[in-house]
């Protein structure tokens, strides 16, 4: 499976969540309602602050940090965006998921997602945008576990 991206070459366009997240001052927050209302200020969307936010935790001190390497994919962001050197083809069942609203998997971009995965199949959820799993949990869930299940 593979959730709202193609295989093609992306233009930047997260400097927005970079400099929201950076803007953290995590020792400053006391609670995950402090960390939303500043990342407020950067992020205007709940849902994505919310999906954003998963990846803060609590210390053992009660401090929060991040989970993830932010400057670690802060720093190697441009080297994500130049894709990848795709050859060869993946011949066994493949389902690409997009968001409705998202501009990720455009309907142009099947042919070249078929060339490489020559049977795709593309499931849209509908009023959805990029962080199509978490903009609509429950149907992503039930899109997977239905396409899995499949496969047996």
């Amino acid at each position: 499976m593979v959730v709202d991206i193609a295989p093609k070459v992306y233009p930047p366009g997260h400097d927005d969540v970079f400099a929201g997240l950076r803007a953290l001052d995590l020792p400053t927050l006391h609670s995950r309602q402090d960390a939303d209302a500043a990342l407020a200020q950067h992020l205007p969307d709940l849902v994505l602050r919310q999906f954003l936010l998963k990846n803060l935790e609590r210390t053992e001190s009660g401090a929060f940090r991040w989970r993830i390497n932010l400057n670690g994919i802060r720093d190697n962001y441009h080297e994500m965006l130049k894709g990848f050197d795709l050859t060869g083809t993946f011949s066994k069942s493949t389902l690409f998921i997009r968001g409705s609203d998202s501009g990720y998997i455009k309907e142009n971009d099947f042919v070249a997602i078929r060339k490489i995965f020559p049977h795709a199949q593309l499931t849209t959820i509908p009023g959805t945008g990029h962080w199509v799993h978490a903009e609509a949990p429950r149907e992503f869930a039930r899109i997977v576990i239905e396409f899995l299940t499949s496969q047996e």
